[in-house]
């Protein structure tokens, strides 16, 4: 750290501004301190905007925040899988519609070979979900970055790598270019790639042989293995050995978010704020039958429900099952909105919203988003990390996903609301600036430098 040479570090994200999914923000925030505090030339190696798939939206907001200090580069992709599976959609859609303009209904076709279609569908998938897809769907962003990467390396005198998955190709561009270069590597770990709950596609034994083999190999080669919960971290060093090398680095908040909550608007009326979509095992129909049961008790402060980016599907749940009456006196759904606009509905809460089940290991990264608004948290979750930061911190209250349960949480959150404040020790542990100074740490300790 004496030497008077700024060493520069490449940082493989393809997730960064102006995306604005959830993957985008560890990595902005964490390099921002570093590029600001000067030690460090910071570049970044991500999509090409032009590229971005359906998923990905653009938000200038957050583009405005990357720092000076930064250099970003960018690389094309190609999606052959998503083109194929397109160009399957589309020849169906047609077939479908030259039955229908001739009026022929089809029947059930038989062969003296038997059924072939569940054994040429498998076939199907294993080219797309498989084939296409090792070690992801993102795989045709590798060929053009591991291209620009090598010139960036060159042009910059990089003395580090590092990688941030998922996708997992980053992870696998990260070792193709420790091997060519040399150079260190350190891995940033998010989620897990091995054991990941919410990885619901049934691949076959070959692919997965295959993939845990190519994870242990990219491990095995990396010089530091960052995990962002304490629970990943042990079952990683339990599957993969190798323990000297993994670090827990949590998520983190804001410095602008570290400020005195906003009072109460409304004594009369209770506000619970969810922010994000709600996918996987996130699911909020116990929760929505809490509050209804909730609302038509006597003696209580009105529930307000605002639930920021579940989109249209949530929506039209709410109002199927309780109707358009009950949807518009206890429910605000709103479709996906930028960052800072969903800071204003986070803002606006009395206490904040969390669905973590069906996973001990991950964390959601608004959680320490939550920590930075110092508003109450309810979290709906299963015994694991999630739990622990909440408890641990005081940070709120953690319930299973039971009606019953829920209900009495809300309950016990709206009597305390006016004497919960959250402690000074959680605010500085999981801030975004005291966080990074891990980070450069590490990067000087695979550097000797």
């Amino acid at each position: 750290m004496a030497s008077t040479i700024q060493p520069t570090a490449l940082v493989l994200a393809y997730y960064y501004p102006p995306d604005n999914t959830s993957g985008v923000f560890r990595t902005l925030y964490f390099f921002n301190h570093i590029a600001r505090r000067g030690n460090w030339n910071i570049c970044i190696l991500t999509l090409d905007p032009n590229y971005y798939q359906a998923e990905q939206k653009k938000d200038d907001h957050l583009l405005a925040q990357v720092s000076p200090d930064i250099k970003v580069y960018t690389a094309r992709a190609i999606f052959p899988r998503e083109a194929l599976i397109s160009l399957k959609k589309n020849a169906h859609r047609q077939e479908n519609r030259r039955l229908d303009v001739r009026g022929e209904p089809t029947a059930p076709s038989s062969s003296p070979v038997g059924d072939t279609t569940g054994w040429w569908q498998r076939c199907k998938d294993i080219l797309t979900e498989e084939i296409l897809a090792f070690p992801d769907n993102k795989v045709g962003w590798l060929p053009f970055a591991y291209h620009q990467a090598r010139k960036i390396i060159k042009k910059q005198e990089v003395n580090v790598i590092y990688s941030t998955g998922s996708p997992w190709s980053s992870h696998l561009l990260g070792y193709l270019l420790k091997k060519r270069t040399g150079l260190p590597l350190v891995l940033d770990y998010r989620d897990p790639w091995h054991g990941n709950p919410y990885d619901k596609k049934c691949h076959s034994r070959v692919y997965q042989k295959a993939i845990f083999r190519l994870e242990k190999t990219i491990i095995t080669s990396a010089d530091r293995v960052l995990c962002n919960t304490t629970r990943l971290q042990q079952f990683y060093q339990q599957t993969f050995g190798c323990n000297e090398k993994f670090f827990t680095l949590t998520n983190g908040y804001e410095q602008i978010m570290d400020q005195d909550a906003p009072l109460r608007k409304d004594p009369e009326e209770f506000v619970l704020v969810h922010a994000g979509s709600l996918y996987s095992g996130r699911d909020p129909r116990n929760f929505l039958s809490a509050v209804v049961h909730l609302s038509m008790q006597q003696g209580i402060p009105k529930i307000r429900v605002i639930l920021v980016g579940a989109g249209e599907e949530i929506r039209n749940f709410i109002a199927e099952q309780y109707g358009a009456t009950v949807l518009d006196d206890l429910f605000v759904v709103t479709p996906r909105v930028a960052h800072e606009e969903c800071l204003d509905y986070l803002r606006s809460a009395d206490a904040l919203l969390l669905f973590q089940q069906g996973t001990s290991l991950q964390v959601p990264r608004k959680l320490y988003e939550y920590i930075g608004l110092r508003k109450p948290i309810l979290g709906i979750c299963e015994e694991g990390e999630t739990e622990d930061i909440i408890l641990h911190n005081r940070l709120g209250l953690s319930v299973r996903d039971n009606e019953e349960a829920i209900l009495k949480a809300i309950i016990e959150l709206q009597e305390q609301i006016d004497t919960w404040s959250c402690e000074l020790f959680c605010l500085k542990k999981f801030n975004n600036q005291n966080l990074s100074v891990t980070i450069e740490e590490a990067l000087y300790d695979v550097a000797n430098l």
